[in-house]
């Protein structure tokens, strides 16, 4: 960052005057306060920007700030600055009156600094702010303030949904978290200086100090850690931590905490308490560290956002008018708890190469999905895809191995929480029924698609087509090629997708689209009977129309309610 350098140039700053600066006319409203040796004051600027003015003394904290700004770089969450300038001014403040401050620090027992919140209170009237009226060289900077109604300091004394509070703390975590990587922390929050919109900005970065560094004088507030009122312990991320509780528990309470108050207690709302008791421990060892932290606050997020989710699952399956054996097979696994990230995995397969051989190539395909544990962390970009693929290879190579002779299609999915992941392999299809609409979601692997893909035939064509069961991909080969499985990449970046309330998915051999297609699936599933009813009815209405092939069915309905 580059500082201009007005030497000619005289600035008297008090209330109600004007000036240019690097090309800006602005004009003072008012005096805010006073953090250290840095004067706020409130401006509006020609071009209508309701702005900060920051006027601080040369080596000090709005020094600081800029070395602060050229280590973090241009980010989003930081407001950029409009000026930033070297000049000679002289600071007249008419003994503007001090109301009660927010903020104080200490050095030998003198306070030195106040910060002055506009807290609705009454102005003391025997209490003065000096001025400082000798000419002198300051560094000046100019930012957009926020309106009253758009500051941090008006949002968390007002109602918000659990999900929204942990929006804003985990932007603010992440703007902690960035200048950690790059070795600063932050010590003083000022709520009056942040934006609260469609994401979090910092204005004021004044507050931040170099990491490990102890500091020469303490500190006291509302969002400061016991430890630095004596300044015993060097800068570290557990300030940072306590800083974020301290917000946190603002926001749910709408006052800031006060620990050594007998009024002091934490609401005991599930989670949020254990997050607040652990951020404001008096002991800095036993508070989380930043990464932690947010973590957390992602999890608990995307509980409160996307709720809890439950499954009904239902499936049925026929051997059909024309065969004696059956050589489909499907199942579905769940892992019941108490959290929105409860997982549900169904599969169904289609068994070839003859009875027996078919037969066993599907089951053991089933069996090997069915059977392996669930992951136990999912947190990573396309992860439940990952995992599930590998099953799928993993089910290649025990029918390869073990069904000699035999082949299976494999069609699985896989929900962890709302978040949906397909595996899939052969012509069974995957469908998602959503507010009466039908997508499917897997590709048929089979020669007539093939060529319905190339423009050779047409979609009419492609249903009485003499290669129909002739497929270009199944489970039972030796080797699978990179992308031989299909996943949901054509849908979501992520190869995932964010399931809703009342979702529906439909697992199925040919032997049921062959006979009941899409539209007729959408409306028997669109149906108010229970899913028990309308799987038995596509079932029946395959046997209706001869049923020439196995047929099965497997029918998963997504139930999202609001976590509490």
């Amino acid at each position: 960052m580059i500082i201009s350098t007005e030497s000619s140039t005289v600035l008297t700053i008090e209330k109600d005057c004007s000036f240019e600066i690097s090309g800006l006319k602005v004009n003072v409203k008012s005096y805010l306060c006073r953090i250290a040796d840095v004067h706020y004051f409130n401006v509006i600027c020609d071009s209508g920007i309701n702005g900060i003015l920051r006027v601080g003394t040369i080596g000090g904290a709005l020094s600081r700030e800029i070395e602060v700004r050229k280590s973090l770089g241009a980010y989003k969450l930081i407001s950029e600055l409009l000026v930033c300038e070297e000049v000679h001014a002289k600071i007249s403040l008419h003994n503007e009156p001090v109301s009660n401050p927010e903020e104080l620090i200490f050095k030998d027992d003198e306070i030195i600094a106040e910060d002055i919140a506009d807290t609705g209170s009454e102005y003391l009237e025997e209490d003065f702010i000096e001025e400082d009226t000798l000419i002198q060289l300051y560094i000046v900077t100019l930012s957009e303030l926020p309106n009253e109604e758009n500051s941090l300091q008006t949002w968390l004394n007002q109602e918000h949904p659990t999900e929204q509070i942990l929006s804003v703390l985990g932007q603010i975590c992440q703007v902690f978290r960035y200048a950690q990587q790059h070795g600063w922390g932050f010590i003083q929050i000022f709520p009056r200086f942040i934006f609260v919109e469609s994401v979090i900005k910092f204005v004021d970065l004044t507050g931040i100090y170099p990491l490990g560094e102890k500091l020469k004088y303490g500190l006291m507030g509302d969002y400061c850690p016991p430890e630095i009122a004596y300044s015993s312990d060097p800068v570290n991320e557990k300030i940072s931590t306590f800083a974020l509780g301290a917000l946190l528990y603002h926001a749910i309470h709408h006052y800031p905490p006060s620990l050594n108050s007998d009024d002091f207690k934490i609401n005991p709302i599930p989670k949020i308490y254990q997050i607040l008791s652990t951020c404001l421990s008096l002991n800095p060892d036993d508070r989380y560290s930043l990464d932690q932290l947010i973590n957390l606050i992602v999890k608990m997020r995307q509980e409160f956002s996307f709720g809890k989710v439950d499954w009904q699952v239902f499936g049925g399956s026929t051997v059909g008018l024309q065969r004696f054996h059956n050589e489909d097979n499907y199942g579905y696994r769940q892992l019941f708890n108490s959290t929105s990230n409860s997982m549900v995995l169904g599969v169904v397969a289609d068994g070839m190469g003859g009875e027996a051989n078919g037969e066993l190539a599907s089951k053991l395909a089933v069996e090997t999905l069915l059977e392996s544990q669930f992951p136990n962390d999912l947190t990573g970009r396309d992860t439940a895809t990952k995992w599930l693929i590998e099953l799928v290879k993993k089910a290649n190579e025990v029918v390869s191995n073990d069904a000699s002779g035999g082949s299976t299609t494999l069609s699985a999915v896989f929900a962890n929480g709302r978040e949906l992941a397909i595996a899939h392999v052969g012509d069974s299809r995957i469908f998602l029924l959503r507010n009466g609409c039908i997508c499917q979601l897997s590709e048929d692997h089979s020669y007539p698609a093939l060529l319905l893909a190339s423009g050779q035939i047409t979609y009419e064509e492609s249903l009485t087509h003499p290669d129909m069961n002739r497929l270009t991909k199944f489970i039972g080969t030796k080797r699978l090629s990179d992308g031989y499985i299909q996943d949901l990449t054509h849908f979501s970046i992520d190869k995932t997708l964010n399931l809703k309330d009342d979702d529906i998915l439909i697992l199925c051999s040919d032997g049921v689209w062959d006979l009941v297609p899409p539209d007729t699936l959408a409306e028997i599933f669109s149906s108010n009977q229970t899913l028990k009813f309308k799987v038995n009815q596509v079932i029946n209405s395959v046997l209706d129309k001869g049923a020439h092939d196995n047929a099965t069915i497997l029918s998963m309905s997504c139930s999202v309610s609001k976590s509490t």
